[in-house]
């Protein structure tokens, strides 16, 4: 089936063709998880139904998201046995 989605990161339309029918779709917008509704798609095709993401767009925002923390952990803890070190909290 041709399926035609959105995608939430580049606002375009993007076209995939999946092996899936139009009550697997119904069942998965009725509530129930996708994986068990479609077993047979990829993660990448069950990232696209949900949030209309080609593959490669998604691997370019997850490289820029890389990119962006990369100097985040300089390191200055690995010798550390302090396991409270590198982590977050909101207080």
């Amino acid at each position: 089936m041709q399926v035609t989605r959105k995608s939430m990161l580049s606002g375009e339309s993007n076209t995939m063709n999946l092996d899936v029918t139009e009550d697997q779709i119904r069942r998965w917008r009725g509530g129930e998880l996708i994986q068990n509704v479609m077993p047979k798609l990829s993660a990448e095709q069950r990232e696209f139904l949900i949030s209309g993401t080609m593959p490669d767009e998604w691997d370019e925002m997850m490289q820029d998201s890389d990119d962006r923390y990369q100097d985040w952990d300089d390191g200055s803890y690995d010798d550390d046995s302090n396991p409270y070190h590198g982590t977050y909290s909101e207080v």
